[in-house]
């Protein structure tokens, strides 16, 4: 038993189980509001023109609205679409350990690298607000999750292009097309770039008294990209239509209390608190990468302020702009800066306390490493509360998605192939105003919002045009 415990081949088995639940939900998923009412737009206008029309009368996210106009619902694809979220969450742990690699190079093994990659993507999943939003919502994942993916790519290959000695053409385009995508998703990954560019920088400058020509054709195509997006005419129509816009006491109230809130769900989640105790426990083997080492050589009275600062900056753009609490999928992409953020200030005051002999660099005994692990997996997997006659009440989102598997998702998936099928039968006997039965099972994990008994409502607006009808709604 001890020697599996210690085998870094069967954690990575263990914690794999882990994702299986949100990888099998997919295919359970169901379009709805926003990513039927695109897709009817798209089918209307053409993509470029519904591109082009979005860019001049709603927002300037380009990116955004290109990608989500290239869906799979667009070509009749509605298998494509729940493979989508698998894709995502793919590309997203590919994210994690691209980063990972290029900080901590060869000087660990490629099974560990995986072994981290995996314990923060399960850390992410588990914490998230909302997994439909970020995760399931078409309109949602793409616009916000494939970017947050994307901008762990680009953050790699410039720490990659940062560390070699020659200028790799093939790297600086890679680099120059993920700042354009990333930029021209939404505001709060532009205002991200933008704030990293000049971090970095500043950074190049202090601590190296020199700019690589790299960095400056990066910089500068995020600059540019930004242009391109903040002079959209349709930010402002889009801004217009919020009455509560452009409220700066307000919009830093919110944007603090938020950070609070973001913080605080982390900080108290036993398992985030364990990582980074085992964090600190493997330090001194992370110290021996120099990429890592020069990293985290930085002072934490500078890297902590400016964390919060940053964190607090995306959630402001977003309360400034439209008067509003920020939604789900915002506090979702938050989550993994803010995780990211976390362990890279933990790695820096420790190192600092070091420097400063305020701490001891002692071994930690493996058998507590080990109990460690177990607590944190089994603190993660038991997330739940039930009470007597009541039902059981999901707190974490990996329990949440293996009860939604089994449980809700089954039942769910039936009643919206009946509506489905109601759907088309009524279409062929040319029925324009249909009715369909209410659900009657709802999986958290994977749905976002259905139509209502009204049909002037916004979300079966959506639908309607979607299937072509003159109205749809719920049965009384």
């Amino acid at each position: 038993m001890n020697k599996i415990l210690s085998s870094e081949k069967f954690w990575l088995i263990v914690l794999a189980l882990l994702v299986l639940p949100f990888i099998f939900l997919s295919f359970f998923i169901h379009p709805s509001a926003d990513d039927l009412i695109l897709t009817a737009d798209t089918w209307r206008d053409g993509i470029l023109v519904h591109v082009g029309k979005v860019y001049m009368e709603w927002s300037g996210r380009y990116f955004g609205t290109l990608i989500v106009s290239l869906n799979p619902l667009v070509f009749g694809s509605y298998f494509g679409y729940k493979l989508v979220p698998v894709l995502l969450m793919a590309l997203f742990y590919c994210g994690i350990f691209y980063l990972i690699k290029n900080i901590l190079r060869d000087e660990m093994p490629s099974v560990r690298k995986h072994l981290i990659s995996l314990v923060i993507f399960l850390l992410f999943i588990n914490n998230i607000p909302s997994t439909t939003e970020c995760i399931y919502w078409l309109s949602g994942s793409l616009g916000y999750f494939l970017p947050t993916s994307l901008t762990l790519f680009l953050l790699g290959s410039l720490i990659k292009s940062t560390y070699s000695n020659r200028n790799n053409v093939g790297n600086i385009l890679l680099m120059i097309l993920l700042s354009v995508m990333i930029v021209g998703s939404n505001e709060m990954s532009m205002i991200l770039l933008l704030e990293g560019s000049v971090l970095f920088i500043i950074y190049r400058i202090v601590t190296k008294k020199k700019i690589r020509k790299t960095h400056i054709i990066v910089c500068a195509s995020i600059l540019i990209a930004s242009f391109v997006v903040i002079v959209a005419p349709g930010n402002y129509n889009r801004m217009e239509s919020f009455a509560g816009n452009s409220d700066l006491l307000f919009s830093l109230k919110e944007s603090f209390f938020a950070f609070c809130k973001i913080s605080v769900t982390l900080i108290q989640d036993p398992a985030f608190i364990i990582v980074t105790m085992l964090l600190i426990a493997f330090l001194p083997g992370f110290r021996m990468s120099k990429r890592f080492s020069e990293m985290i050589s930085l002072s934490p009275f500078f890297t902590i302020p400016i964390s919060v600062l940053a964190i607090m900056s995306l959630y402001f753009m977003v309360v400034y702009s439209t008067g509003l609490n920020p939604a789900l999928r915002i506090h979702n992409t938050v989550t993994i800066i803010f995780i990211f953020l976390w362990f890279f200030n933990i790695s820096i005051l420790h190192n600092y306390l070091l420097r400063k002999n305020k701490i001891l660099m002692i071994e930690v005994p493996p058998l507590l490493i080990k109990l460690l692990a177990i607590a944190a997996f089994i603190l993660t997997v038991t997330q739940f509360s039930k009470e007597p006659g009541k039902n059981i009440v999901c707190e974490g989102n990996i329990f949440h998605a293996g009860y939604d598997l089994f449980f809700n998702a089954p039942q769910y998936n039936r009643e919206m192939i009946d509506r489905n099928e109601n759907i088309e039968r009524a279409i062929k006997e040319n029925k324009k105003f249909i009715e369909v039965p209410a659900l009657t099972t709802i999986p958290k994990s994977i749905f976002f919002v259905d139509i209502t008994a009204k049909a002037d409502n916004w979300v079966n607006i959506s639908t309607a045009r979607y299937y072509k009808l003159d109205s749809i709604k719920l049965k009384k």
